[in-house]
């Protein structure tokens, strides 16, 4: 038998892993195949990509969103992924949004999210990252973002830790997680080419205590 090495050598796993995460399991029309056609967009050019669903575990509307995100990202780090996004059930990506933010490398990217499923025209867009920026600027670094769809990078997420999202149930929480973060080394970036849709507007976490429990107590 030769010593010398294969000329065939199995260069699959060396390839970029893209994991990505649903948080929840209730989606909204469309967006679940959205993501499905953007992950086998992003293997046809190049990437591995991984997918797995975040079961709804709240025991109450909201309270804990920050530990079912943090699962996830966990699983993707056990994983080994390159990139981890954590994409919610009410954003509607495109077929070539996982591949173009994973394309950036930057360590924390968001979408630009477009509004106007819900947004009448002549009112301003909801604050759902600041600073924010129109659309067709390119890839810009942005103080905060919500949750709503983050892809990090692996080196972004060993400085932050594999639980970096906060479990307390406070006002302004996404500014609060973004300036620990920015602290901890890592910037976040928007890539305003890259355009999604957000299907509703953000939640009022003023309003929560007032909903029923999730689940039975």
């Amino acid at each position: 038998m030769s010593s010398q090495p294969s000329a065939h050598l199995p260069i699959d796993r060396y390839r970029p892993l893209i994991f990505y995460a649903h948080i929840g399991d209730m989606w909204m029309p469309g967006t679940r195949e959205a993501v499905d056609r953007s992950a086998v967009y992003a293997e046809s050019r190049g990437f591995r990509v991984m997918g797995m669903i975040q079961y709804d575990i709240l025991m109450w509307h909201m309270l804990g969103l920050g530990a079912m995100i943090n699962n996830a990202i966990m699983t993707g780090l056990e994983a080994e992924a390159d990139f981890v996004a954590t994409i919610e059930n009410d954003v509607e990506i495109a077929d070539d949004t996982l591949y173009r933010l994973a394309c950036a490398s930057k360590p924390a990217i968001i979408p630009y999210f477009d509004q106007s499923p819900f947004r009448e025209p002549d009112h301003a867009r909801l604050r759902v990252n600041w600073p924010c920026p129109d659309a067709g600027q390119g890839i810009v670094k942005i103080e905060w973002a919500a949750s709503s769809f983050v892809m990090w990078s692996r080196e972004a997420l060993q400085m932050v830790g594999p639980r970096p999202y906060t479990n307390a149930c406070i006002l302004h929480e996404d500014e609060y997680n973004w300036r620990a973060w920015r602290l901890q080394g890592v910037r976040l970036w928007q890539d305003t080419d890259t355009v999604v849709k957000l299907l509703r507007p953000p939640t009022d976490m003023r309003k929560v205590a007032t909903m029923c429990p999730a689940r039975g107590v």
